[in-house]
């Protein structure tokens, strides 16, 4: 897998989280998010498991705002760039997105 770090921050989901199954019988939540930085924004991806999969899933859509912390990391892939994955342990709303459609 690569280097492991600690992360902690505010991210801003872009896409409605997904749930899979791994092996038949483990539940995980993936999402696609953005980390904001002071210089430029990154997107990596976030994995969830167990209860705070099924949680994810059901309370936080698009456009919603987290605090999370969690391990990062770095997948090489075939063509030499670098995907960023963090394993969530903990994950706060930070400001979520209006549920009521506008007219």
């Amino acid at each position: 897998m690569g280097d492991t770090n600690y992360f902690s921050g505010t991210i801003k989901i872009l896409e409605n989280p997904i749930q899979r199954l791994i092996k038949k019988k483990t539940l995980i939540t993936i999402v696609q998010v953005e980390v904001f930085q002071t210089r430029q924004n990154k997107c990596i991806l976030l994995i969830f498991w167990g209860n705070l999969a099924n949680e994810i899933k059901a309370s936080y859509q698009k456009n919603d705002y987290l605090l999370i912390e969690g391990y990062t990391a770095i997948k090489k892939t075939n063509l030499k760039l670098n995907k960023i994955i963090v394993t969530v342990l903990k994950a706060s709303p930070f400001f979520l997105a209006s549920r009521k459609k506008l007219n």
